[in-house]
């Protein structure tokens, strides 16, 4: 676990919305939001805390852990 604050940028550039999942300390799922198509998100978030993109049906479509340095990922 840490305390120290990131942050990442998530572009949805698919024909259909994104869903944006944060994995808790057990390894589950907790959903944040639906990222529209098109649409562009500025997530707060900690260093070392995992991050799951999936489509509507909850299949992965990316996994992203965050770094000291903010980063980004574009969703296709």
């Amino acid at each position: 676990m840490s305390e120290r604050e990131t942050e990442i940028k998530i572009f949805n550039h698919r024909d259909e919305p994104i869903v944006i999942n944060w994995l808790d300390y057990r390894g589950i799922r907790e959903r944040y939001g639906i990222l529209p198509t098109g649409a562009v998100l500025a997530q707060p978030t900690y260093v070392n805390h995992p991050w799951v993109i999936t489509d509507l049906r909850g299949r992965s479509l990316a996994v992203l852990l965050p770094t000291t340095r903010p980063g980004q990922v574009t969703i296709t």
